[in-house]
Parts: C-alpha cells; sequence; structure tokens
C-alpha cells in the first residue's frame, strides 16, 4: 500500500490461515486501510497454521473464534460487505437448498470491478 492514494487499492487476501495477523494490523493503521476501496477475503475461522503467533496459537478455541468475530466487527466499521460464500466449500452442503438464511449464494472467483460499473 505503500505510495498508495486514499481508496485506490483492491486487496485481495487468501493466505490460509494467517490473514487474521493481516487484518488485525491493517485495522490498527488507519492511514493503510484507508488506501482500500475493495477487500475481497478469504478467512478460516477455526483453521491454525503453523505461522500463527504461539501465543495465538495456545487459546482455547472459543477465545480464539470471538477475537476472530471481533476482527470481522470491526471491518464491518470500514468495508460494506457485498457477498459470501460461507459454507459453500463444506462438503455435500447445498447452500440453495439447505440454507435457513434466505441469502442468495454469491460467488467472486475474482472480484472484476466492471461487475459494478
Amino acid at each position: 500500500l505503500k505510495g498508495r492514494e486514499t481508496l485506490s487499492t483492491h486487496v485481495k487476501i487468501d493466505t490460509e490461515g494467517t490473514e487474521w495477523e493481516v487484518l488485525d494490523w491493517l485495522l490498527d493503521h488507519p492511514e493503510e486501510i484507508a488506501k482500500i476501496r475493495t477487500l475481497e477475503m478469504e478467512v478460516h475461522f477455526s483453521f491454525v497454521v503453523e505461522a500463527t503467533p504461539g501465543n495465538f496459537r495456545i487459546l482455547p478455541e472459543r477465545e480464539r473464534l470471538e477475537r476472530r468475530v471481533r476482527t470481522m466487527e470491526r471491518l464491518l466499521e470500514q468495508f460494506a460487505v457485498s457477498g459470501s460464500t460461507i459454507e459453500v466449500y463444506r462438503e455435500a452442503f447445498h447452500p440453495e437448498k439447505e440454507c435457513p438464511c434466505g441469502e442468495p449464494v454469491l460467488h467472486i472467483p475474482s472480484l472484476q470491478l466492471n461487475q459494478f460499473a
């Protein structure tokens, strides 16, 4: 983001479990998050990778999940959600039939800004 102007950048985060440290860092640096126009990300709520800091890795699962939910809530203060694929990748799950929420399934393989033009 170095040298980028306000609201000038599309950021895609797909770091297979290490996204939480990146997201928390961004949220702690408002001058950097201000440069992001769109944020496309994949998150893993219960996945803990080797690169996860040790003090976070040893937390009870509930506390780890609560911290990650707080990170998502902080992101909602900065961004609007335009779609999700929550649970789409779970084996044998058919959200169009089984999702009680009524939210339409939306999958954006790679966000293209011209979709919103």
